[in-house]
C-alpha cells in the first residue's frame, strides 16, 4: 500500500523559488536598497477513471511577488527627495488545464498578466 507522502506526491505538486538582498549601501551616494522576489506554483493531478481509464486531469496555477525599498540619504532629502521609496507587486501569471493519459498529454495555459494563451500537446513513446 502506498504511503500518504507517495500518494500526495503523485497527485499534488508545489514548487517555489526566490531570492533577496539585505539592506546594503550602494556606491558613494549613500543610497541603501533591499528587496526580495518569490515565484511558484501548484499542480493538482486528478484521476478521472470513470471518464477515461488511467487519465489525469491536470490543473495548475502560478504566480509571483516582489518588493523592496530604497532609503535615500539626508542630503537628497534636503533637495526634496523622499526619505524612502517602497515598491512591489503580486500577481498570478499562469492558469492551466490539461489531460494526460499514458504518454499522451494535452493542455492549455493562460497568463492573465499578458493575456497570452497557449496550447500544447505531446506524445511520449519508448523505443
Amino acid at each position: 500500500m502506498a504511503s500518504m507522502k507517495d500518494t500526495l506526491s503523485k497527485y499534488f505538486r508545489i514548487h517555489a523559488q526566490g531570492g533577496g538582498n539585505p539592506m546594503q549601501s550602494v556606491g558613494s551616494e549613500g543610497v541603501r536598497r533591499g528587496g526580495y522576489n518569490l515565484g511558484g506554483g501548484v499542480e493538482a493531478r486528478i484521476p478521472i477513471d470513470p471518464l477515461m481509464k488511467d487519465a489525469l486531469l491536470n490543473l495548475e496555477a502560478g504566480g509571483y511577488t516582489y518588493g523592496g525599498n530604497v532609503e535615500l540619504p539626508q542630503y537628497m532629502q534636503d533637495q526634496g527627495a523622499p526619505a524612502g521609496i517602497e515598491y512591489g507587486d503580486t500577481a498570478i501569471n499562469n492558469l492551466g488545464v490539461g489531460l494526460s493519459n499514458g504518454g499522451f498529454n494535452v493542455g492549455a495555459n493562460y497568463n492573465p498578466q499578458t493575456n497570452e494563451k497557449s496550447v500544447k500537446a505531446k506524445y511520449k513513446f519508448d523505443f
